[in-house]
């Protein structure tokens, strides 16, 4: 289970062009702001900023028809929507981001592109069943329960690259 990047072999006498994939270390980063992210793609709401105008944030992301492509990785689509959302929730100017389910993380994704910064959604499945998840129109940012920002930031901390 890991994320993946591939690199260029710098060892003397390896082929032109070659490349070795590398695990990358699991990290686990703290912000209340990302909480909000989770829920947002949980609940699959609207989201319209950084050119992205959606009706299903996570649908967009990584749960819809058109969230991979037929390898399974993120489409463009996605990645731009998953820039977006995490640059807008998170203020943050990241230039390459992908959100990526925890099955594909435990699946070994390999990254796309170097620069690349992979977050994992955890499982909605953690969450006591029938617990509501407001369907939000975001933004402006939404009034979730205290309780389930709470499980979603301790969910970020125990999912490896979690949001």
């Amino acid at each position: 289970m890991a994320i993946r990047k591939k690199v260029p072999v710098r060892r003397h006498g390896a082929a032109a062009g070659a490349t070795a994939d590398i695990t990358l270390p699991a990290f686990s980063y703290q912000n209340d702001k990302l909480a909000d992210l989770i829920v947002a793609i949980w609940a699959n709401g609207s989201f319209n900023s950084g050119g992205v105008n959606t009706q299903h944030l996570g649908d967009e992301i990584c749960f819809g028809p058109n969230a991979r492509d037929q390898n399974g990785l993120p489409t463009p689509s996605a990645r731009a929507a998953a820039k977006a959302a995490v640059n807008f929730f998170a203020n943050m100017d990241l230039n390459s981001v992908v959100i990526i389910t925890e099955d594909e993380h435990d699946d070994d994704y390999t990254m796309q592109d170097p620069d690349e910064v992979v977050f994992v959604l955890p499982r909605v499945s953690r969450l006591i069943p029938g617990t509501a998840i407001p369907h939000p129109a975001i933004p402006p940012m939404p009034n979730y329960s205290a309780d389930l920002l709470e499980t979603a930031k301790v969910l970020m901390a125990c999912t490896p690259n979690g949001i």
